[in-house]
Order: structure tokens, then C-alpha cells, then sequence
């Protein structure tokens, strides 16, 4: 039961805005592998979903792109590996 109440609190948070922000976040926070854009939709990727099966990589880039600009995110492109930045 305590499993369950705390995830529903979890869903409720992640509504009104609360997320968890890690110390550490390079080693926390991003998945080192993974480009830029990839780190960047991680967390909305379900809303760019095509028959529920496929990503939409176009909308995925464009919301990279927007978020470099708006963050001032210093990489060549939104394709970059983040280990390498």
C-alpha cells in the first residue's frame, strides 16, 4: 500500500512541475552516451510518439534546437554525445 500511495504522489508531483534535480547530475542527471537531444526529450519522449510505436525525430530536434537556444547550451549540434561536451 505505501508503494502505491508514494507513486501517486510521484504522478502528482511530476504535474504541478516537481522534478528531481541530483546533485551530482553528470553522473546523475544525463546519460553520457546519448546525444544532446536525446538527454533533452528524455523525460517527454511518449508526447512524440507516431501510431504509438515510433518516435518523431523531427519534433524531437526541433524541441533540442529550441531548448540549446533558450538554455544557451554551448554544442556544435543537438546530435553531439553530451560526454563530449
Amino acid at each position: 500500500m505505501a508503494s502505491r500511495s508514494r507513486s501517486a504522489a510521484r504522478v502528482k508531483a511530476i504535474k504541478h512541475g516537481i522534478v528531481l534535480c541530483p546533485e551530482d547530475r553528470k553522473e546523475e542527471g544525463i546519460v553520457a552516451m546519448a546525444s544532446g537531444s536525446e538527454n533533452i526529450n528524455i523525460s517527454c519522449r511518449r508526447h512524440y510518439l507516431r501510431g504509438g510505436l515510433f518516435l518523431d525525430r523531427k519534433k524531437e530536434a526541433a524541441t533540442a534546437e529550441r531548448f540549446i537556444q533558450l538554455l544557451k547550451i554551448k554544442t556544435p549540434s543537438h546530435k553531439q554525445k553530451i560526454r563530449f561536451l
